[in-house]
């Protein structure tokens, strides 16, 4: 995240890691906005939890109605042996299934948190998958 950027901030409760979104103000140097701004935005911070929010799938297609072409999400989810942990297996699925692709390599730990960013797949793949080819 640089500066300038504008970030979306959704499912944020009592148990978010405040210093990490602190950490992202400062980088973008601006406030976070909340699921009220309409706007395409950079990238969105998600956080989500497995007895919370039931359906990833809902709230990965919010999170995707908000981004701007190049934007990009963190899906924040709790880490493993949390009650409300997702499981990667979920989030691989969903994140399918909405149109999104897991970027492979480190993701970010935060104190009770586990990041993992979503892309979306360049326009040429979507475009083969629409034809029923499959890329090379």
């Amino acid at each position: 995240m640089n500066e300038g950027m504008t970030i979306k901030e959704i499912g944020e409760g009592l148990d978010v890691d405040e210093l990490f979104r602190r950490r992202v103000q400062g980088l973008t140097d601006s406030a976070l906005l909340d699921e009220g701004y309409t706007p395409p935005v950079d990238a969105v911070l998600l956080w989500c939890r497995a007895a919370k929010n039931p359906s990833l799938r809902h709230a990965l297609r919010q999170a995707k109605a908000a981004l701007s072409r190049s934007g990009f999400v963190w899906l924040l989810t709790p880490t493993p042996g949390s009650p409300r942990r997702v499981h990667p297996v979920q989030i691989d699925t969903a994140s399918l299934r909405t149109g999104f692709h897991v970027e492979a390599g480190p993701g970010i730990e935060i104190h009770r948190w586990i990041g993992t960013r979503l892309t979306r797949p360049p326009s040429s793949d979507i475009a083969l998958v629409r034809c029923g080819a499959l890329p090379n």
